[in-house]
C-alpha cells in the first residue's frame, strides 16, 4: 500500500527531530568541551595534542551542527515542492552523525591528553625537598655522632695516660710581674749578705 503525503510528511519530521537531538547533543558537548579547557589551561599541564584534539573536536561539533541545518533545509524544500521523499537530505543527515562521532572521538583524545595536574608537579617538588632535608639531617645526625665517638676516645686515652702517670696535672703559669718581682727579691739578698759579711 503506498504511503499517503501525510505518512510520508510524519517520517521526514522523525529525521528532523533526531536531527534537532543532535544538535543540542552537539551544543552540550560543545559547552562541556569550553568548561573543561578552561580548567585545563589553569590546573593541567597541557600539550601540543590538547590543543590539536580540542580544536578538531570544536570543528566537528560546529560541522555537525552546519549539516543538521542543511539537511533540514533540503527536506523542507523538498516538502514544500510536494516531494516528501526520504532521500532528502540524507546526505547531510549523515554527514551530521558521522561529524558528531569524529567530535566524540577528539574529545575523547583531548581528556587524555590534558597532561598532569600542576598540583601533583607542586607536591612533587615538594616530596623532592623533604627528601634533600631528610638527607641533611641524617648526614649531620652522622657527623654529630661520629664527633661524640671521637671526644669519648680522646677522653679515655687522657685517662689512660693520667692513670699511668705519663701525663702531670697542668699548672697555671705565674703572672708577669710576679715573676720579675721574685727575681728582683732574689738578686737583693745577695748584696745584703754581702755587706753584712
Amino acid at each position: 500500500m503506498p504511503a499517503v503525503p501525510d505518512d510520508k510528511r510524519a517520517a521526514i519530521g522523525l529525521s528532523a527531530n533526531l536531527s534537532g537531538q543532535l544538535v543540542q547533543a552537539a551544543v552540550a558537548m560543545l559547552t562541556g568541551e569550553g568548561a573543561y579547557i578552561a580548567y585545563a589551561l589553569a590546573s593541567r599541564d597541557t600539550k601540543t595534542i590538547f590543543a590539536l584534539a580540542a580544536a578538531a573536536a570544536a570543528i566537528s561539533f560546529v560541522s555537525s551542527i552546519y549539516f543538521s541545518g542543511c539537511a533540514v533545509t533540503e527536506s523542507r524544500n523538498k516538502g514544500f515542492d510536494g516531494d516528501w521523499l526520504l532521500d532528502a537530505g540524507k546526505k547531510f543527515y549523515n554527514l551530521q552523525a558521522l561529524s558528531l562521532m569524529v567530535g566524540l572521538l577528539m574529545l575523547a583524545v583531548m581528556l587524555v591528553a590534558s597532561g598532569n595536574s600542576k598540583d601533583s608537579d607542586l607536591q612533587k617538588k615538594i616530596d623532592q625537598m623533604s627528601e634533600t632535608i631528610q638527607q641533611l639531617k641524617s648526614s649531620a645526625d652522622a657527623d654529630r655522632i661520629r664527633r661524640t665517638s671521637e671526644q669519648r676516645s680522646l677522653e679515655s686515652r687522657l685517662g689512660a695516660l693520667q692513670s699511668i702517670g705519663q701525663l702531670s696535672v697542668p699548672v697555671s703559669p705565674l703572672p708577669q710581674s710576679s715573676a720579675v718581682s721574685s727575681g728582683a727579691k732574689q738578686s737583693a739578698h745577695p748584696a745584703s749578705a754581702a755587706s753584712s759579711r
